[in-house]
């Protein structure tokens, strides 16, 4: 039993150092089908209390809260009103940004300023489509 626990520290060790492929709904930054922060702002989106507003792409405008550590079972959660209809996610596994999914979306954000929304068909938790980009205003 003593010499299987080093060995397994080891394999674990090497599968952690294997390359992750980049999920095809990342968020690029500085592509141009986003719209500009000044395109965002002078949008005259009504606030949302305490929610960043994103412009989409595709015209869509989002609002999105982030409670800190709010849930202790799924860690942080967003809640999201695209379309006047509220969504509650939950943070998912990413290699950069932070990643969340629900209701049948994947919101995918890099800072306050840029983020993507994709859908996420039946059975995934990682958006096989690429998805929008969205734009803050700040």
């Amino acid at each position: 039993m003593r010499r299987s626990v080093p060995a397994l520290l080891l394999i674990s060790a090497v599968a952690a150092c294997e390359a992750i492929p980049a999920p095809t709904g990342a968020p690029r930054p500085g592509s141009a089908s986003a719209p500009s922060p000044s395109e965002v702002a002078a949008a005259s989106i009504p606030p949302l209390r305490d929610a960043v507003t994103y412009l989409c792409a595709d015209g869509r405008v989002v609002q999105a809260e982030y409670p800190e550590n709010d849930d202790p079972v799924g860690g942080n959660s967003a809640r999201l009103v695209i379309d006047g209809q509220s969504v509650r996610m939950v943070q998912g596994v990413s290699a950069s940004g932070v990643r969340y999914i629900g209701g049948g979306l994947q919101w995918w954000t890099r800072g306050l300023r840029t983020a993507t929304l994709a859908p996420l068909a039946a059975g995934e938790s990682l958006a096989s489509v690429p998805g929008t980009e969205c734009r803050s205003g700040g």
